[in-house]
């Protein structure tokens, strides 16, 4: 095995000053170094070519150096030809002079350092935003020399043959390319960036929340929404598990069909059982159900229940049964066939009598004979005038005549008397000054047809003070009268007895 040269320490040893210095291991590939990593790195001991030196920094770390022109800020002089700053050494001077020559020239760097450190390529990544040049370790002559040089999407790296340094552009507008995100498609350049149009994740299932997420792509997530499946003999339909799914709709048959959920309609659909089953029709109004269809059909209940003076019905479908309702009147369900007799119900019963034969005139005698009424003029006799205010009318010559006056008084002095046509004897209430017979009582007045008297002073003035007694006017001599109360009623210190209140008080 050979052992390692000075050049392979020298770098190993810029490697672990960098580390040192804060460089978390391989940066993205086209980026800067941080400053800081640039120093340690190249303020190592300097026995490498300091481009030599940067190459190695690119194979190990993967970052660029800053722009050549700028090495002077890091600790290199670039108009000393490669010398080393004059704080260097003279010996580490000279050799750092030869070794930077010889890259100029072209000329591989020391042992190979600058071509691969770590099996690492020299070439990398370098962004649109930082207007650098990269110097080759042989520079370039033409764009193809560029080619290492691993630019991002939408950069291109070109030759500058009068400098043999590769520079990046942005691509041209409208070029297509990959930018490696999942949730755009149709990716385009434009000003040095890729970009495309965000990916449509719709999976049409409205039982997923839809989703693109640039670590995974396009993501369904299960909901739990209300939705329609598409089944018209579903209810209910929610989302479960990504997928619509409703409870089947229950279609209840009976006794005379089966019934199913029409698929085309989402109707229940019935169809005949076995034709003249029996069955019930929950009907008490019908008889002999049987199934006639999809139907239960019965007979009419027969209600009739041998009486002329009820009426026999059954209503249907309310559960009631037969009713038997009483009715009044004439009916041909009560006659015995004889024509001068009637016959009709009273409350329910058959009532039978002769048949009415009125002419409404009172002066005739009315009969029935076979059925046909007779009406006989009478010459003389009683009759009625039809007049209320006349009594004792008489038929004279088959007409009646009118009687004497109604006599309408009542006695009363508070009603005026009189008698009305076509009604009779009438008695209006009048106010009239009056006499209730009573000694207790003065200004007697009719009101609403009575005589009503005010209690005089010493009508009102009737108290003996005792509690055990009931003081009142007589009436007939306008005097007090006391009258006991009954023993064991009660008074203010106990009950009363024999007029008396027993306890101690009056």
């Amino acid at each position: 095995m050979t052992a390692p040269s000075s050049v392979d320490i020298e770098a190993d040893a810029r490697w672990h000053a960098a580390k040192a210095a804060g460089l978390p291991g391989k940066t993205p590939l086209g980026q800067v170094c941080p400053r800081a990593v640039h120093s340690a790195f190249l303020l190592a001991p300097r026995r490498l070519a300091p481009l030599a030196a940067l190459c190695a920094l690119f194979a190990a770390t993967g970052c660029l150096p800053p722009p050549i022109d700028d090495l002077d800020i890091i600790g290199f002089d670039s108009a000393a030809d490669g010398k080393v700053a004059a704080d260097g050494d003279a010996a580490t001077a000279d050799a750092g002079a030869k070794d930077g020559a010889e890259v100029e020239d072209g000329v591989e760097a020391a042992d190979g350092a600058a071509e691969d450190v770590d099996g690492v390529d020299a070439a990398a990544e370098v962004s649109a935003t930082q207007d650098i040049a990269v110097a080759l370790p042989k520079g370039c002559t033409a764009d193809s020399d560029c080619a290492p040089l691993e630019v991002k999407a939408c950069l291109v790296a070109t030759c500058a043959i009068a400098t043999g340094k590769c520079s990046v552009a942005p691509a041209s507008n409208g070029a297509t390319c990959e930018n490696g995100n999942p949730c755009q498609v149709d990716a385009t350049c434009k000003a040095g960036e890729c970009t495309g149009n965000a990916k449509d994740c719709d999976d049409a299932n409205s039982c997923t929340n839809d989703a693109c997420l640039v670590a995974k792509g396009c993501v369904q997530v299960a909901n739990h929404n209300k939705c329609d499946d598409g089944d018209k003999c579903t209810v209910g339909d929610y989302c479960h598990q990504g997928s619509c799914q409703g409870a089947p709709k229950k279609c209840v048959g009976d006794e005379c069909a089966n019934a199913q959920c029409n698929a085309a309609t989402g109707e229940c659909n019935k169809t005949p059982k076995s034709k003249g089953a029996p069955c019930d029709d929950g009907d008490s109004c019908t008889v002999d159900d049987v199934c006639v269809g999809i139907a239960c059909e019965g007979d009419p209940k027969n209600c009739d229940d041998g009486d002329p003076c009820t009426e026999d019905y059954c209503p249907l479908n309310i559960g009631a049964g037969c009713l038997w309702v009483k009715i009044a009147g004439p009916t041909t369900g009560c006659q015995d066939g004889d024509p001068c007799k009637v016959a009709g119900c009273v409350e329910g019963k058959c009532v039978k009598g002769v048949k009415p034969c009125v002419d409404k005139d009172p002066c005739t005698a009315d009969t029935c004979k076979a059925g046909t009424c007779a009406y006989q003029k009478q010459l003389s006799g009683p009759c009625e005038d039809g007049d209320p205010c006349t009594i004792d009318d008489l038929c004279l010559q088959g007409q009646c005549k009118q009687g004497t006056a109604r006599d309408c008084t009542d006695s009363n002095p508070c009603t005026d008397d009189s008698c009305q046509f076509l009604v009779g004897c009438a008695w209006q209430p009048n106010f009239a000054k009056c006499n209730d017979g009573s000694a207790c009582t003065a200004e007697d007045t009719c009101t609403a047809g009575a005589c009503k008297g005010k209690l005089t002073a010493a009508a009102k003035a009737c108290d003996d003070a005792n509690s055990c007694t009931d003081d009142a006017c007589t009436p007939a001599t306008g005097k007090c009268q006391s009258t006991p109360l009954a023993d064991g009623a009660t008074c203010p210190s106990g009950a009363c007895k024999a007029g008396s209140c027993q306890g101690g008080g009056p």
